[in-house]
């Protein structure tokens, strides 16, 4: 989460409801990296995923129905 610079479309296994088809987000990694820091020096407790992760699709069916 702290060494890389690129952004990233990913699962978001934390918010998904139904084991099936996670939503994709896009992982900004700037605004990753700035929250591990702040996690690293014990600024807070854990990683605040929705400060750089921005919904994308709400599965990878929609996703690819929006690249048609």
């Amino acid at each position: 989460m702290d060494r890389c610079y690129v952004d990233f479309l990913c699962f978001d296994y934390e918010s998904e409801i139904d084991n099936k088809e996670p939503p994709v987000v896009h992982w900004q990694a700037k605004k990753a990296n700035r929250e591990f820091m702040l996690y690293d020096q014990d600024e807070i407790e854990e990683p605040r995923y929705k400060r750089f992760t921005k919904p994308v699709a709400k599965s990878f069916t929609d996703l690819l129905s929006l690249m048609e």
